[in-house]
């Protein structure tokens, strides 16, 4: 990011930034030069382990369906939140999902959360079968 911030392809980044005054707080912000403007961009990390672990078999739709904060239910509710700004849940997924299962996924999560809507801006077929680096755009 100092790297980024140093080139002037990147204004500014902050990480854990508290939301209003609760006790919420978002991964990252970070501060994009457009023109003589600032965009923010506010971004959630997790990962995704996909495969068995202790015998249950981890996928997808698993974490698209958790409520928990073992998916990203919350990790989008909590985005929502945010006023100004472009949101996003940036997945490092270890295995590739394949498209069907991602997008199932995505799918299924607008369905089931119509007052929350995700968009995939990668596609799980441009990655090899060990990881896939899922970007997911909260549209609100």
């Amino acid at each position: 990011m100092d790297g980024e911030k140093a080139a002037v392809r990147l204004v500014n980044f902050d990480r854990e930034v508290r939301l209003d005054t609760g006790r919420k707080r978002v991964d990252f912000r970070i501060e994009i030069p457009v023109g003589t403007t600032t965009l923010n961009a506010w971004i959630e990390l997790k990962h995704w382990l996909i495969g068995y672990q202790k015998g249950y078999k981890l996928n997808a739709q698993f974490y698209f369906s958790d409520p928990t904060s073992v998916g990203i239910k919350p990790d989008v509710e909590k985005l929502v939140k945010v006023r100004e700004g472009s949101k996003y849940v940036l997945i490092l997924a270890t295995a590739n999902p394949g498209e069907q299962e991602w997008f199932n996924g995505v799918t299924w999560f607008n369905k089931k959360y119509p007052s929350l809507s995700l968009k995939s801006l990668t596609n799980p077929a441009e990655f090899p079968q060990s990881y896939f680096i899922g970007l997911l755009q909260v549209v609100s």
